[in-house]
């Protein structure tokens, strides 16, 4: 794939890595001279209709989302019986590569949060959930600037539902309880995930390990927390209490807007300041 140029427009360059539907590759396009991110359906799952219609939603889903804090959308084709999404490039590595070093400043951790809460509100109005939020998936600009990728699980939250009955979406350590039961996932999912986030960036640990799957599922359902303050101090009680009620198992007491979520963050910050 190196060198070739799909569209004859869009130059590969370099091979940048691969997810679970597809691989990514750094590109230029030679129209605008701008570096992109080239993502190509896997080879194995072009065969599947419903993964190639998981990816085109990928597209159609960006198409509709413009926000600083999300990946921008540039382009969506067919080339060679594969399927192409041309997106925003983004050349500061990921939350993944950063959260390998430690736990995080609270202030950037809170920063971080309220910036794709924001991008989340967005996602949300337009009745799009994520529901893949985890450190891989949150790119980090030379700015500084997170944005929040891959909404290649993301689904319509009124429209066809993508993934059978039953089937769970989403990655094990991220996924709130009701996704461990398959049911159908709305807003409280991804505050979820990004309640685990928020505490993984706390505390360099995740809340909820294990050694399968099963295991994960078994800690979600059955288990609390670790106790934050216990594994730093200085994390102020009111940001320790927004997590806990992030990371309720019942929905009745979790947050239900991640507007909530924010203005609770907001608030805590300026308290602390």
């Amino acid at each position: 794939m190196i060198n070739q140029t799909l569209n004859n427009r869009y130059k590969i360059t370099e091979r940048l890595g691969k997810g679970a539907m597809g691989t990514v590759y750094k590109a230029t396009d030679t129209q605008s001279g701008q570096t992109v991110a080239v993502k190509v359906i896997a080879s194995d799952l072009a065969v599947d209709p419903n993964m190639l219609e998981r990816f085109r939603r990928e597209g159609e889903t960006l198409r509709q989302l413009k926000h600083l804090n999300i990946v921008g959308f540039v382009d969506a084709f067919e080339y060679d019986e594969q399927y192409v999404i041309i997106m925003e490039y983004v050349s500061g590595g990921s939350l993944y590569e950063l959260l390998k070093s430690g736990p995080m400043s609270i202030e950037r951790a809170v920063q971080i949060s309220l910036d794709l809460c924001d991008a989340l509100i967005r996602s949300h109005k337009i009745k799009i959930i994520h529901r893949d939020i985890k450190p891989e998936n949150v790119l980090i600009d030379e700015d500084g600037t997170p944005k929040l990728a891959d909404f290649g699980v993301a689904r319509l939250s009124e429209g066809t539902r993508m993934t059978r009955s039953g089937m769970q979406v989403g990655t094990p350590y991220y996924m709130a309880p009701e996704a461990w039961e398959g049911k159908v996932l709305d807003a409280q999912a991804d505050i979820w995930s990004l309640g685990v986030m928020l505490f993984e960036m706390l505390s360099g640990q995740l809340p909820f390990v294990g050694d399968t799957p099963l295991s994960v599922m078994n800690k979600v359902n059955t288990t609390t927390p670790p106790d934050l303050r216990k594994l730093r101090d200085d994390v102020p009680s009111s940001l320790v209490r927004i997590i806990s009620k992030m990371l309720t198992k019942n929905k009745n007491r979790r947050y239900k807007t991640m507007r909530e979520v924010a203005v609770d963050l907001e608030r805590g910050d300026r308290k602390s300041t």
